[in-house]
């Protein structure tokens, strides 16, 4: 159920990165996010705004930590709850953690544009209950530790 998760949100995010300019696109969800500047042009194409971003040829941890550090105020700056979110977990590229921030940018910025893109809308959709109750159940896990 993972596996179709990332994939629907890969599929998600490249149908908004396909529009930036120049174009960008995500394989692998976990992989490709570590570095923090896709999420950040995923936050610039759907938000319209232009966003601070580390780049270059050698970009390492302390750059990948500022870039997801950006985007995740970014995020509160437009009131969006995260619970358990943080950037080193984003560059450690933990799943649950990953796909929870990703799917909560879906439903503030789908919720924001009032629509849904067709084929894509019917898979999230399907996913959603799944997925809000697993990242329930790991959050609760990560709160209340043993």
């Amino acid at each position: 159920q993972e596996r179709v998760q990332k994939k629907t949100f890969v599929n998600w995010i490249n149908s908004y990165l396909s529009k930036r300019v120049p174009p960008l696109r995500i394989e692998d969800l976990i992989d490709d996010l570590r570095d923090g500047t896709r999420l950040l042009a995923l936050l610039e194409v759907l938000s319209g705004e232009k966003l601070p971003v580390e780049r270059g040829r050698v970009l390492r941890r302390p750059h990948f930590l500022s870039n997801h550090n950006t985007a995740l105020q970014f995020l509160s700056n437009k009131r969006i709850k995260l619970v358990n979110i943080n950037a080193s977990d984003l560059v450690d590229g933990r799943p649950p953690i990953v796909l929870g921030l990703i799917w909560t940018i879906i439903l503030y910025f789908q919720s924001q544009s009032s629509r849904i893109d067709h084929g894509l809308g019917n898979e999230i959709a399907k996913i959603a209950t799944n997925l809000a109750q697993e990242l329930r159940a790991k959050w609760v896990t990560l709160s209340c530790p043993n």
